[in-house]
């Protein structure tokens, strides 16, 4: 029996049919006499219903769910694992440098006038498409947050070098089309409209001599290209990069910190009384709202999503290899009814002589190298360094 229906996410494979509008996690999805035709059973009803919530939550509050967290760090090894350290060149000092990770941080220099889906539409879309055709970038990752005034912005890894004195004027000239240039412009002439004026409020990050400097650049420029890019910044030098960039994309939005800042000004415009509890629930509501990012928080480039994991057939000396291991560490190791789970990052592997094991990881990264970053295939390209973790394999 088929209905001329929308199709439910929850329906058995080849059956259409439609679901009862969604309204909470207890909420039956479907009417009884639906059950026997769907076949499913109530329980497993409801922990879709909660599956549903869930992503509903995440997608209207920026809360990052333990799966994507799951998702990001697995590209963030598959990025750090394939990415050659590099020789970049210094535009301004023509220096070189080695290089292999970079994170750029693209935000809006004016107060945000779209959704947030039409910036990422519009102009994060625009961004990559710019840096796949001139720079052949394949590899990177992004993930958006909100700042305190409620505007969004992007924090970016990528693999390729781009000098920043690049970066920002693809990301002014897109930002210009939606006004948002014109718009800083505009509001730089009002507030310098007596001269250099000091923002004091900014000097623990932004000293008087920097507001100086940026002020008189401001000028030359008629205040069109305003600082909207920060980066990229390598990652060669850190000393955990992987912390390091899970600080940036998979941390939640901090709607308390943004609540306390605007409840204290708040406060100050009422003569420094107290707000009563009424307004400062409307208060926090508000905040919340702001602070939530409408559509996807983050993204995953096609190529990096698409690395499966190294498989191989169990040989003898596998076998053994996995045998050892058991032994040295029993508790790391889980037999289950279809697989058994070793639980040691390449790391751990390599300390235990794990040589088989550690050999077709070392093939497979160098199989993607080969493929992501052929030789001869640009000056950023040319150094392919060992994998000098696997030579530490007794």
């Amino acid at each position: 029996m088929v209905y001329n229906q929308k199709y439910s996410p929850y329906t058995a494979p080849g059956i259409i049919q439609e679901a009862k509008k969604y309204l909470n996690t207890q909420t039956e999805l479907f009417l009884p006499e639906q059950h026997k035709l769907l076949g499913c059973t109530q329980s497993s009803i409801y922990t879709n219903s909660n599956s549903l919530a869930n992503l509903k939550k995440a997608k209207h509050t920026g809360i990052i769910s333990k799966k994507a967290v799951r998702r990001l760090y697995n590209a963030m090894d598959w990025l750090l694992l394939i990415a050659r350290n590099k020789w970049a060149e210094n535009n301004h000092n023509h220096r070189l440098f080695k290089y292999k990770l970079g994170m750029i941080t693209l935000t809006l220099p004016s107060k945000q006038m779209h959704t947030d889906n039409e910036i990422k539409h519009h102009c994060l879309n625009h961004f990559f498409t710019i840096l796949r055709t001139k720079f052949d970038l394949q590899n990177y990752i992004w993930k958006a947050e909100k700042q305190k005034n409620g505007n969004i912005h992007f924090h970016i890894v990528i693999d390729k070098y781009i000098d920043h004195s690049v970066i920002r004027p693809v990301w002014n000239d897109i930002l210009s089309k939606l006004g948002y240039i014109e718009a800083y412009r505009r509001e730089q002439i009002e507030f310098h409209k007596n001269g250099f004026k000091p923002r004091p409020e900014l000097f623990k990050k932004w000293s008087l001599k920097k507001q100086i400097e940026a002020y008189k650049s401001g000028k030359i420029h008629n205040w069109s290209n305003p600082n909207s890019t920060d980066g990229p910044h390598s990652l060669k030098k850190i000393k955990n990069a992987k912390a390091y960039l899970a600080k940036y994309l998979t941390k939640n939005p901090d709607v308390y910190e943004a609540y306390k800042q605007e409840r204290m000004e708040a406060i100050k415009k009422n003569n420094n009384n107290s707000l009563d509890p009424s307004q400062s629930h409307d208060l926090y509501e508000a905040v919340k709202k702001r602070m939530a990012i409408q559509g996807n928080l983050w993204y995953i480039s096609q190529s990096l999503s698409k690395l499966k994991q190294v498989k191989t057939s169990i040989s003898e000396e596998l076998a053994d290899e996995l045998s050892t291991i058991e032994q040295l560490e029993p508790k790391r190791v889980k037999h289950l009814d279809y697989c058994t789970i070793f639980q040691y990052d390449i790391y751990e592997l390599i300390k235990a002589g794990a040589k088989i094991m550690c050999n077709k990881i070392k093939d497979y990264i160098i199989e993607l190298r080969d493929r992501y970053y052929p030789p001869g295939s640009g000056r950023y390209s040319d150094l392919g360094i060992p994998l000098l973790i696997f030579d530490q394999i007794k």
